[in-house]
């Protein structure tokens, strides 16, 4: 069984060349990436680790995102070397040898594509940390039926037969990983997770982890589709009645309210959750086929209702209600989130 260790970092400390070489034997190579570092002392570090014969270092030019960074060592690997899982680690000084060799020797035996390192968030961790983990962890168990007690640890092994997969998913930063999990639940992949350390440096000061900027794209990535489907439900809904008590024509209200609503859906679609690999025409082509089926059949309930004695407003609220969750299902199968 051979193992890769990839590692991105940005501006790392000396911490780094202390844990590359405690580690150097235990792996095939390693592959680090400098993600655009502009430290001196970062400099001296890759020059010091370029010199050993199984490291290899590989440079961004500027700061391009731990995920960007990864894509970069995944990408490098598969075209170049010989492996069976790559395991990733942090350059901040998170992670001890001895739990990159635990996850490492799990490897030999786990058929899992995906196997986490896992840490526990007690008193002794950052509130900052703690707080976001075990909200981060509460939303993924409730969306993707995936309980993991750590959904941000950078300790993972992931197995050969995904890295070409997992290179197409969307994302350039700290988002990325999280984007990562959600296709490994969507995709029913295999995923274990194994008991590390908890280790918070100086109260976690070298960590380039940005709380509000990177919470916020990662949480987008995480809930942001539903929210942008319910916003553009709400914005439908208002265009109808604004429509309908100035015109006073149902047809004419409902299909202008969703051609409004409906291209605003698309376009915070396509801004946010198009992946790389998509094309957006192919999406375009599949958004309005389905818009406009659910268009009429929409329409037609409402009528339905009306019929029945229920008010526009209320006939309205009911068929949309409904045909938004259908909405919801195929607009998720066709991004692939």
């Amino acid at each position: 069984m051979k193992s890769v260790l990839l590692i991105p970092a940005y501006n790392p400390s000396g911490t780094l060349l202390n844990l590359v070489e405690s580690l150097t034997n235990n792996f095939t190579k390693i592959v680090i990436i400098d993600d655009g570092s502009i430290l001196n002392e970062s400099k001296k570090t890759f020059k010091e680790l370029e010199n050993h014969s199984k490291i290899i270092v590989l440079n961004h030019n500027v700061n391009l995102g731990k995920g960007k960074a990864l894509k970069t060592g995944f990408e490098f690997c598969k075209n170049n070397l010989e492996f069976d899982y790559i395991i990733t680690a942090d350059a901040d000084g998170q992670h001890l040898p001895s739990d990159i060799i635990k996850v490492l020797n799990n490897t030999f035996s786990d058929i899992s594509e995906l196997i986490m390192g896992e840490r526990e968030f007690d008193n002794k961790v950052p509130l900052r940390s703690r707080i976001g983990n075990i909200i981060t962890a509460k939303i993924f168990s409730f969306l993707f039926n995936l309980n993991l007690n750590d959904t941000q640890t950078g300790l993972r092994a992931y197995k050969k037969n995904i890295i070409e997969e997992i290179i197409l998913i969307k994302g350039d930063g700290y988002e990325y990983e999280s984007n990562v999990l959600k296709w490994i639940a969507r995709s029913k992949k295999i995923i274990t997770s194994i008991k590390i350390s908890t280790i918070y440096l100086d109260n976690n000061t070298s960590s380039h982890f940005s709380p509000i900027k990177d919470s916020l794209k990662i949480y987008l990535s995480i809930i942001g589709f539903p929210f942008s489907s319910f916003l553009s439900f709400l914005l439908d809904y208002l265009i109808f009645i604004f429509l309908y008590k100035i015109f006073d024509s149902l047809f004419f209200s409902i299909i202008f309210a969703r051609i409004f609503s409906g291209y605003t859906n698309f376009i915070i679609n396509k801004f946010f959750f198009l992946d790389e690999q998509k094309k957006t025409f192919w999406y375009a082509q599949r958004y309005l086929f389905l818009s406009i089926i659910i268009l009429f059949m929409s329409y037609f309930f409402i009528l339905f209702l009306i019929n029945l004695n229920f008010s526009p407003y209320l006939s309205k609220i009911i068929a949309d209600s409904i045909f938004y969750l259908v909405s919801v299902f195929f607009h998720r199968r066709m991004l692939n989130l």
